[in-house]
């Protein structure tokens, strides 16, 4: 289990994520690619595409990702995605003897 609740999430979505999303659509950013598009491939990135971090650096490499692809408006949501993906931290403790990718259920 996590140490997020639901209606933390939908205060989240409905005073956070909607206000931003309205914000870059209101300045014409492409979220998603267009349904005139062809394809939604652009070639590979300038960055690495696979990173490791802990959730405790999450929120400032995703704030640097954001920034650099000039989605400023998103950046400014890093913090608190930062705390939700601490919040999503399991809490269960796993042994050796279980493997990571395990769902322990009690």
């Amino acid at each position: 289990m996590s140490s997020i609740d639901e209606k933390e999430l939908a205060r989240f979505f409905d005073e956070v994520l909607t206000p931003a999303a309205n914000a870059l659509a209101a300045r014409g950013a492409p979220l998603l690619p267009r349904p005139s598009e062809a394809t939604a491939y652009s070639g590979p990135p300038d960055e690495p595409a696979l990173v490791e971090l802990s959730p405790e650096g999450f929120a400032e490499e995703l704030a640097a990702h954001w920034r650099r692809q000039g989605m400023v408006e998103l950046a400014a949501l890093a913090p608190e995605l930062g705390r939700f993906a601490v919040g999503l931290r399991p809490t269960v403790e796993t042994t050796e003897d279980l493997s990571p990718f395990v769902y322990v259920m009690f």
